[in-house]
């Protein structure tokens, strides 16, 4: 929805308020009772800080929720700015608002006006936000009972002996042996970018009395991303078997950022905009973060229930399908998409469907989960087209991922951006190099020590991905010596899929535009004759094309004092050389350095020479400089991104430096 649509909304929805206001509340003692026709297990999908007329976030989420059936929560700050009944219904109306009818709503603390009121709340959702003036009622979905809270204490007390306090037990104690979810806005426990900040005491007498009764779930909504944590007591120690299993869902619209400051006990974040679903069944349930198209983040498991009488069957875990990055090709060109199946379940056949953005679909069918699956199309015309690519196991159950295919007219510039060396919890630095990428289209490289200090998972979950994790889908990496700490760079492999290229490897190519791009393992053997290096002059003879850049982490020249230059690659820049290879980028030393075009023995060539860039400068930290060496042209310990714009038959570069640093550095050359 355009800010434009939803202002000419706004006037003639106001004249409609008295239609909401009208509804008779329900008392916060007597449990509303959902419908429960159809299978015995229930759906139910989540999420909070929803609307805003600034933003068509929430469009975009509410087109997830268009495909999802059951019951919806929306999980306060509903409405921004004010929870006002005109910003309900110019900004939540024209999405969220379209399923009115099979939603329960909890209060933000921006679901109050400036006079203390939640009139406009109470109002627009009538008994489903609860007795007008409270903000507190439950009811049955199914099996489950579901209470929902208000966390507005300035407004609601919930403290120990608070009227809220008292009904909670109450409605508790009434409601013995069942799974029990329960909901409000205020995490209590959660990740953030404030030191020492990772919960809200006050929040421990509503844990207080769940713990107890044996709740199974509770869901919030106030912080700006996806965070799923293990179960906890209210005290916040671990509790796998009694615990209280707390996920966050402020992805709803409005606004998502990354925590940099991890809770205990958090398990998964993303800063990505998407809706929970979950799968509430008699005796266990399952959840699953669905972002909306174009961004990767995902999450998806299943648990019994505390009260469960009998055990809990086997979770039925969805199929899931790893899409790779983003496409870019031109009209008339055939596409190739790469994708990859999985499936903890031997649930054959698994069928597939791509569908491609521009009304074709390609289906097909296979009995056994090989490495990577193809599939092609052409396009017709240009544009940007949202691909999906959904599996689908022989019960049913159903997993997908999305990319975004950019059709462009031949000739279009493609922008190359990125660095090496980048995510550490230890320094700022990752965060200010990942939002100078907010500011930059195209494609992202990454030269390797990419999540420090030993590019383990949570190393890259907790170090690289609330930097520079929301530009994954537009990412081609190379791996580095931190990323093989773990043996084989699993974590590496893991973390980045289809786009890393096969696992027993770590090289592969691609083209942007008229250029041939090659991404190199260097933490392999790469002497001459080995199996990289042959691989790299066959594709080289298979791929003539007139610009040709290669990357990989380990530098074959560099002024930098920690590790100085390598001939481990030199065989690499040989084969490079001799098919006429134009640019070479490499991290490893952390610092900026340009060289003059030179052969793979440092000798100057200007007509035929392959330039060199260091780009070790993604925010791990700064390595000192020597003395320049032989065709060295600028250097700088600066962190910062290098932008290439890659033109037919040339290219311009960039240093573009973070915030409080100055070094830039810039200019053009031809190809050969």
């Amino acid at each position: 929805m355009s800010l434009t649509r939803r202002s000419m909304l706004t006037a003639a929805l106001i004249a409609a308020l008295a239609c909401g206001e009208d509804r008779p509340p329900i008392a916060p003692g007597l449990p509303l009772r959902a419908d429960l026709s159809g299978p015995p297990d229930q759906t139910l999908v989540a999420a909070g800080n929803i609307a805003s007329c600034a933003t068509n976030g929430d469009e975009l989420t509410a087109q997830l929720v268009d495909a999802i059936p059951g019951t919806v929560v929306a999980l306060g700050d509903n409405a921004l700015p004010r929870g006002r009944a005109a910003d309900y219904h110019a900004c939540y109306d024209p999405s969220w608002g379209r399923y009115n009818a099979r939603t329960y709503a909890a209060l933000g603390d921006r679901d109050f006006d400036s006079a203390g009121s939640a009139a406009g709340t109470f109002g627009y959702f009538g008994s489903r936000a609860g007795s007008s003036g409270t903000g507190y009622y439950s009811f049955d979905l199914g099996a489950w009972h579901v209470v929902v809270l208000n966390s507005n204490g300035a407004y609601q007390p919930y403290s120990a002996g608070s009227a809220q306090d008292q009904w909670l037990q109450t409605d508790l104690a009434a409601n013995p042996g069942k799974c029990l979810l329960a909901v409000w806005h205020h995490a209590y426990f959660f990740s953030s970018t404030t030191s020492g900040w990772t919960a809200r005491p006050p929040l421990k007498t509503l844990w207080n009395r769940l713990y107890p009764a044996g709740v199974d779930l509770v869901l919030n909504g106030s912080e700006h991303d996806y965070e799923r944590f293990a179960p906890m007591t209210p005290d916040g120690v671990a509790d796998p078997v009694h615990g209280i299993r707390e996920i966050n869902v402020g992805t709803g619209g409005e606004a998502v950022w990354a925590p940099t400051v991890i809770a205990p006990n958090s398990e998964v974040r993303a800063a990505s905009y998407g809706v929970l679903k979950l799968s509430l069944s008699a005796d266990h349930y399952g959840w699953q973060f669905v972002p909306i198209p174009g961004q990767s983040s995902s999450d998806a498991g299943s648990a019994a229930c505390h009260n469960a009488t009998s055990a809990a069957p086997p979770p039925d875990v969805p199929p899931t399908v790893d899409a790779g990055p983003d496409l870019r090709t031109q009209p008339g060109s055939a596409t190739w998409l790469a994708f990859r199946l999985a499936h903890v379940e031997n649930d054959a056949p698994w069928s597939y469907a791509v569908e491609w953005g521009d009304g074709s679909t390609t289906q097909g069918s296979v009995s056994s989960l090989s490495p990577l699956l193809t599939a092609s199309h052409t396009y017709g015309a240009t544009g940007s087209y949202p691909v999906r690519v959904s599996v689908t196991a022989r019960d049913g159950a159903t997993g997908w991922d999305t990319l975004t295919a950019f059709v462009e007219t031949p000739g279009t510039p493609q922008v190359f951006v990125g660095a090496g060396d980048v995510g550490t919890c230890a320094k700022p630095y990752p965060l200010a190099t990942g939002r100078l990428l907010d500011g930059i289209p195209g494609t992202v490289f990454l030269l390797g020590d990419n999540a420090y200090p030993d590019g383990s998972d949570s190393d890259y979950q907790n170090c690289f991905a609330p930097g520079w994790g929301r530009h994954r889908k537009r990412t081609h990496p190379v791996p580095g010596n931190h990323d093989y700490e773990q043996p084989g760079a699993a974590s590496y492999f893991r973390y980045f899929g289809v786009a890393a290229g096969d696992p027993g490897k770590g090289y592969y190519s691609y083209d942007l535009g008229s250029w041939h791009i090659v991404a190199l393992n260097s933490e392999i053997n790469v002497s001459a004759g080995s199996t990289e290096e042959q691989w790299l002059r066959a594709d080289l003879a298979a791929h003539p094309a007139q610009c040709t850049l290669a990357y990989w982490h380990v530098p074959r020249f560099s002024s930098g004092t920690t590790h100085l230059s390598s001939t481990v690659p030199q065989a690499l820049w040989q084969a490079l050389y001799d098919y006429g290879a134009d640019v070479v980028l490499s991290g490893h030393e952390h610092n900026y350095e340009r060289f003059a075009p030179q052969t793979a023995d440092g000798t100057a060539d200007p007509a035929r020479g392959i330039r060199e860039f260091v780009v070790g400068t993604g925010g791990s930290g700064a390595y000192p400089l020597g003395p320049p060496i032989a065709n060295s042209e600028v250097s700088s310990w600066n962190h910062g991104v290098l932008k290439l714009t890659l033109r037919d038959g040339a290219y311009d570069w960039q240093f573009i430096p973070i915030p409080g640093m100055s070094f830039t550095d810039a200019g053009s050359a031809t190809c050969h």
